[in-house]
Formats: structure tokens, C-alpha cells, sequence
């Protein structure tokens, strides 16, 4: 573009530079992260994670039953999954999607002198909870998906987010290591954790307690934790506080899927 001997002010030479540039290719857009693009692919929302279905056993005799209706399947109102990419902990929880699953709790076998200060432990009602419950079993260096066919692990096990109205509670069977932030029961028992499996990567599991009862029957100690919030100056804390050990007997399978 010729200008000749023309003087040209400041404003028309900023319309000239925006008209030339009016022709400029619009810039291409950024690439989504691999991760994304994979997730998009494989039409899950974490790729990252293992679909499971776990049956919680309904035997009377057990303290850790089922609500009655049948196997947890992973699905989009309920998680149960094996963390494959992060952890390789199991979690089983009721509270995706306000999944209307549930599990039964019993509290009938408190073990005297095992409350606050040495005395009475103070159960919660026997009954029917939403929960989530996980075995950190990377707590003592295992993972669910590689543990050898035929052998037994032992993992810590928690069921957490048990509501008695606003009151909110936990157990805990963990007599070791901790990750932060949490306490660790040197008188509770970790979860046995079976691989059925008979070759290759481990597809079905069995938790059962590792520990007995007085009478010899598989049990293991957990205990009953109150979470207590409260809030000082504008900041929120939280304190798990012992409401005593109890007898806990359960089963749970875990197949893949």
C-alpha cells in the first residue's frame, strides 16, 4: 500500500494496520490433554479405574451385612471399583449419585471397657446405612490387581459416612499405617484380602476378618469413631472421638467385572 507524500495521522494508520490484518488465519485451537481424549474415547469417565461388582454376605451371623438386593454393581448411581492407576484400593460407596443402596450395620457384640476412659463402649443403632467403604490396601504396600493368584494380603478396611441424623460416625479396622490425617487402632484387625484368582492378573477377591472372637469364630476388632466438627474464628476442624471397639464379622466378594 502506497502512502505517497501524504501525512497520516496516528488513528488512519491504525485502520490501515487493522485492515490488512483483517485476512490473518484464526489461531488453531489447543489440543485436548491425553487424558481427556482418552476418557472421551473409551466412553468412561476415568479410565483409570476398574468396574467391579461386590456381594457383601448375608449371613445372619455376620456384624457387615447386605441390604438385601443383591450384588453392588459399578454404575453411574453407585461406585464400586478398584482404583487400578492411583492406589489399587477397592471402594464400595452409596453416595454416588445419592444411590439409594445401603448396607446393615450390627452392633450387638461391644467389647467391655473399651469406651472413653475404660468404660462401656456407646454403640450406634443397629441397622440399615448409606456408607463408603474402602480397603486402603496400599497402606501396606498391596494392590488389588496385583496381588498373586492364591495369596493372601492383609489391608486395612473402613466404612465411613454413617449418619445417625446430623451426627456422623465411622469404623475402623486398622492397626498400622495411616495416610494423613487419620489415626491408626493398634487393637483393631485389617481385613484378609484373598485372591480366587487361579493365573495371570487377579480378577476375583474375598475379604474376610483376619482376626477371632473369644469363641474362635472369624472376627476382627474395629472401632466406632464419632466425627465431631467445629468451627473457631471462621476455621472448621475435625475430631474422631472412640466410642468403643465391637466383634465385627463379615464377608465380601469382588469379581471383575
Amino acid at each position: 500500500m502506497r502512502l505517497n507524500h501524504h501525512w497520516v495521522n496516528p488513528v488512519s494508520l491504525l485502520i490501515i494496520v487493522a485492515a490488512c490484518s483483517e485476512t490473518t488465519s484464526v489461531p488453531t485451537p489447543a489440543r485436548p490433554r491425553p487424558d481427556v481424549a482418552i476418557a472421551a474415547r473409551s466412553g468412561s469417565p476415568n479410565p483409570r479405574t476398574v468396574p467391579v461388582t461386590s456381594v457383601v454376605g448375608d449371613d445372619p451371623s455376620f456384624q457387615i451385612r447386605s441390604d438385601g438386593l443383591g450384588s453392588y454393581k459399578n454404575s453411574s448411581a453407585l461406585q464400586s471399583e478398584i482404583q487400578a492407576s492411583t492406589t489399587g484400593d477397592w471402594v464400595l460407596d452409596s453416595y454416588t449419585n445419592n444411590s439409594p443402596r445401603m448396607i446393615y450395620l450390627d452392633f450387638s457384640r461391644p467389647i467391655a471397657g473399651s469406651g472413653v476412659n475404660g468404660g462401656s463402649p456407646v454403640a450406634i443403632p443397629s441397622g440399615y446405612y448409606k456408607f463408603h467403604m474402602i480397603s486402603k490396601c496400599h497402606l501396606t504396600g498391596n494392590d488389588f490387581l496385583t496381588i498373586l493368584p492364591g495369596h493372601t494380603v492383609q489391608c486395612p478396611l473402613r466404612i465411613g459416612q454413617i449418619f445417625v441424623g446430623t451426627r456422623q460416625y465411622g469404623i475402623t479396622m486398622n492397626s498400622g499405617v495411616t495416610s494423613a490425617g487419620e489415626v491408626s487402632w493398634p487393637e483393631t484387625n485389617y481385613a484378609d484380602v484373598t485372591c480366587n484368582s487361579t493365573a495371570g492378573t487377579c480378577a476375583n477377591w474375598t475379604l474376610t476378618p483376619s482376626g477371632t472372637d473369644p469363641n474362635g469364630s472369624p472376627a476382627n476388632v474395629a472401632v466406632l469413631i464419632e466425627t465431631i466438627t467445629s468451627g473457631t474464628h471462621g476455621k472448621t476442624t475435625t475430631t474422631d472421638v472412640k466410642q468403643g471397639d465391637f466383634y465385627l464379622s463379615f464377608k465380601i466378594d469382588i469379581t471383575n467385572p
